[in-house]
């Protein structure tokens, strides 16, 4: 038996190859769809593995989306979806505070774009090339 995200046990074991990310899509799909529904979602993630190509996963992913959209009503796909939302922001929850806490060193400009904070060097850049940008000169 295996606990999941969830809280759920699962007799359903991936393998050691199982690509991570997959795990969670899996797992979701089996509490809110049914092991049924979940089998022919995850339909030949046994061959995606952490090393298969990026161009390869995406396909799954794709055709795995594509699966889900027509095996499961509407609420039980938004069910799933946010789960796996959930988990990833969960997995990832270093790599999202890193991000916040570099975002809020920066401010917004009157004109829009973010910008670090100012310091006599990276004012002068960030005029110049303002300026350049806005005059058209390059």
């Amino acid at each position: 038996m295996v606990i999941h995200h969830l809280g759920i046990l699962s007799e359903t074991v991936p393998t050691k190859m199982t690509h991570k990310m997959l795990i969670p899509l899996q797992k979701s799909t089996e509490h809110f769809a049914g092991e049924a529904i979940a089998k022919k979602v995850m339909e030949g993630s046994d061959r995606i593995t952490e090393r298969t190509d990026k161009t390869i996963v995406a396909q799954w992913i794709k055709g795995a989306m594509e699966r889900l959209d027509s095996l499961a009503d509407e609420k039980t796909r938004i069910l799933i979806m946010e789960d796996c939302g959930r988990s990833c922001a969960k997995v990832n929850k270093r790599l999202i505070d890193s991000a916040r806490a570099r975002r809020k060193r920066f401010k917004r400009n009157s004109e829009g774009p973010l910008r670090e904070p100012d310091s006599p060097e990276r004012e002068m850049c960030y005029s110049n090339t303002t300026h350049r940008l806005h005059s058209g000169d390059q």
